[in-house]
């Protein structure tokens, strides 16, 4: 025995505690702190399960904003395409004005443009009404959504009581300026007013300019486009054979115009006048085929002086004048010019030779025309071979019969004038059409271009963020959580409060796949198979909701692909005219595309959201978080202030409906459709109790920062 003693005394003092009390000592403590740290690892998780509450309720309060800017978006968007869209059934109804074809379908575009300026009015009247009502409630739906998703995680094994409020920086939203715009609708009147002058004008231009093309055709024919049979075309090749360079020939009037019978003839002219020989040397011939050679050289001069031009100033012409007969010799320069030599005779008295080189002719002292031949009734060498009549038949000939250029020539000449004439008519009608029309286009682009800086950019209540406080009001037993002799049982845990912010960031959007496009293409095909409206109206209603999110570039094809399906062809060109018009004026309204991406909630910092507004519930809440970061043990009744904002905008005006709130509705008036509403979704159950819950939370959330005692413990 006593040399166990000796032994345990010895293990007693052993260095490496490996004795059996001491080991049973460690595992004791080894116990109690494992399962300490277990029950507080419980018991801190079961307590922060408040912050995760928290968060949920901020992000569901700031989705209800979220769904408002998509609401304002839609209406926006809604406002400025039916102004574009009643700007464009207009100017495409003024364009269909210009065409007698398209005159029905004119008016009932213009009928159209005016009934859809009324909708845009009386859509902007209502949607700024209805989102300013709904800015007053959206701090109640927002904290209406954080009551229920903190609500939806109540109960569970430890019996959970979560009650949320939230408070929206800034509290008080920007009013949205949606106002009407009397322009459009007066436009469109006016444009209704003028339809009569525009159509009649467009029907008298339109007659002028199929006169205009009948004379260009019958032009057309004469010159080349009866080859190979008797034309100018082919007499120049037989008569002067003249190379087809010089001589061409034409298939379609289209690509044949007035300069290439004139450059023909000049062609013609000249080389008949180079090749011009007597038949014969008798004087009778030889005087012939002077007086030819003299009716080539002035046909050749009168060919050099004529031309054509058809550009923006209108058609304008100098025509060549061939006489026919010697009545209309008498006015040229046939009969005016000196082309005749004067002698004398063996009695002193003047004498006319008959052509140049006639005898006795190298004695002529000067020259004479045949206008002071037939005046002095003069004698002539040979005698009585010259004579005004002879000239006048020099071209009488070849003009009656159709084996002569001249026959053709002058049917050429003919057309030309007649061309001349019916073009001058038309210019001066066209003009008066554009007079009509120029005007309200103008007016048009004037109504799109303020239609589209008339926009609005939406701040409404939580545009900054919102700041969720969540109170868990149950009850926690530690001794629920995980039962254990090594840990002594504590008091319950009383109610756990805790604080989130959100804010809203936007989301690209992928291509056209936005929220913000499904709603308008849902809008669009509602009214789209509901209005009684012309399918061209529809198609401008169309170009102009895929111009929003586009912008310039796909307003201007939209505007194109309408025209382009709409009869604006015609002889007179005034509808292309005016379509062109109204594309220049869409070019310059200058339509910036609208950023479609969506609005996505996210956590931030609630003093990231508190600082970003100056509202008097912003500024308590920071203040008092920044004191309770520098002294957790504070007087927190700075708080009621933002407690009471929060609870104030709770008690607004509130129309309660079925999972959405109408903000505003599309009506057409005479289109015989309903209206097309367009809604913000509210969260279900909008009732008295879910009210009466709200109000629970302010208490609970009240009491728990400011109890009786006016101190509280704030965990950062």
């Amino acid at each position: 025995m006593h040399d166990g003693g000796i032994a345990w005394r010895l293990r007693l003092r052993d260095e490496r505690g490996f004795t059996t009390p001491a080991m049973v000592v460690a595992l004791l403590l080894t116990m109690s702190l494992v399962f300490s740290a277990g029950q507080v690892e419980r018991v801190s998780s079961a307590a922060s399960r408040v912050q995760d509450v928290a968060d949920a309720s901020a992000l569901a309060a700031q989705n209800q904003v979220a769904s408002f800017m998509l609401a304002a978006r839609v209406c926006d968007a809604v406002v400025l395409s039916l102004a574009l869209t009643g700007g464009i059934c207009t100017g495409a109804g003024v364009a269909c004005l210009c065409v007698p074809g398209g005159a029905a379908a004119g008016d009932a575009l213009i009928e159209a443009g005016t009934r859809v300026f009324d909708a845009r009015d009386g859509f902007a009247e209502r949607a700024s009404q209805g989102l300013d009502r709904v800015q007053r409630v959206l701090p109640f739906l927002s904290a209406l959504r954080a009551s229920l998703a903190a609500s939806a995680n109540n109960g569970g094994a430890a019996g959970h009581a979560y009650h949320a409020i939230a408070l929206l920086v800034q509290s008080e939203g920007l009013p949205l300026d949606l106002s009407p715009h009397d322009e459009g609708v007066e436009v469109a009147k006016d444009a209704r007013g003028s339809s009569v002058d525009i159509k009649d004008a467009a029907k008298r231009a339109e007659e002028a300019s199929h006169e205009a093309a009948d004379a260009r055709e019958r032009a057309f024919q004469a010159d080349c486009g009866r080859s190979p049979s008797a034309c100018m075309q082919e007499r120049a090749a037989s008569l002067a054979s003249l190379p087809a360079s010089l001589n061409p020939t034409f298939t379609s009037v289209d690509a044949w115009s007035f300069k290439v019978g004139l450059d023909r003839a000049l062609a013609y002219y000249g080389a008949r006048g180079g090749d011009e020989r007597p038949a014969d040397g008798s004087p009778e011939e030889r005087m012939r085929s002077y007086l030819r050679q003299c009716f080539y050289e002035y046909a050749t001069g009168e060919a050099q002086r004529s031309w054509v031009s058809d550009g923006p100033d209108g058609f304008k012409a100098r025509l060549p004048f061939i006489p026919r007969n010697t009545e209309q010799m008498r006015q040229t320069s046939l009969y005016t010019d000196n082309l005749f030599p004067v002698g004398y005779d063996d009695e002193g008295a003047e004498v006319f030779f008959a052509y140049p080189g006639a005898p006795g002719s190298q004695a002529a002292h000067r020259w004479g025309s045949l206008a002071e031949l037939e005046a002095a009734e003069a004698a002539t060498v040979p005698d009585g071979i010259l004579s005004v009549e002879g000239m006048g038949k020099v071209a009488a000939a070849s003009t009656s019969v159709d084996n002569g250029f001249e026959y053709h020539f002058a049917e050429f000449c003919e057309a030309l004038a007649d061309y001349d004439r019916a073009r001058h008519r038309l210019d001066h009608i066209a003009d008066e059409v554009k007079g009509h029309a120029r005007p309200l286009i103008d007016r048009v682009g004037a109504v799109m271009s303020r239609a589209i800086g008339s926009r609005i950019d939406p701040r409404p209540p939580g545009s900054m963020g919102c700041i969720a406080l969540v109170v868990d009001a149950s009850t926690l037993d530690p001794a629920q959580l995980m039962a254990s002799p090594f840990v002594q049982a504590a008091r319950p845990l009383g109610a756990r409060v805790a604080i989130a912010g959100a804010t809203m960031i936007e989301e690209p959007a992928q291509g056209d796949d936005s929220a913000l496009s499904h709603v308008l293409d849902g809008v669009r095909e509602r009214v789209g198979s509901a209005a009684g409206m012309p399918e061209a109206a529809l198609g401008c209603w169309s170009a102009a909701l895929s111009a929003y999110a586009q912008g310039q570039e796909a307003l201007i094809g939209g505007v194109s692909g309408v025209l382009d399906g709409l009869p604006l062809s015609s002889q007179s060109g005034l509808g292309r005219w005016a379509a062109r018009a109204l594309r220049d004026a869409v070019s310059s309204v200058g339509l910036q595309p609208v950023d479609t991406a969506s609005l996505k909630a996210v956590l931030v910092g609630t003093g990231q959201v508190a600082s970003a507004s100056s509202d008097e519930g912003a500024r308590a809440f920071l203040r008092i978080k920044r004191e309770a970061g520098a002294h957790p043990l504070v007087l927190a009744g700075p708080l009621s202030v933002a407690l009471d904002a929060s609870r104030q905008a709770v008690h607004g005006v509130f129309d309660e409906e079925p999972g959405y709130l109408d903000v505003a509705s599309i009506e057409f008036e005479g289109a015989g459709m309903p209206p097309v509403p367009v809604r913000l979704p509210i969260p279900r159950g909008a009732s008295a109790e879910v009210l009466g819950r709200a109000d629970e939370a302010f208490e609970r959330v009240r009491r728990q920062v400011e109890p009786d005692g006016g101190f509280v413990s704030w965990d950062r």
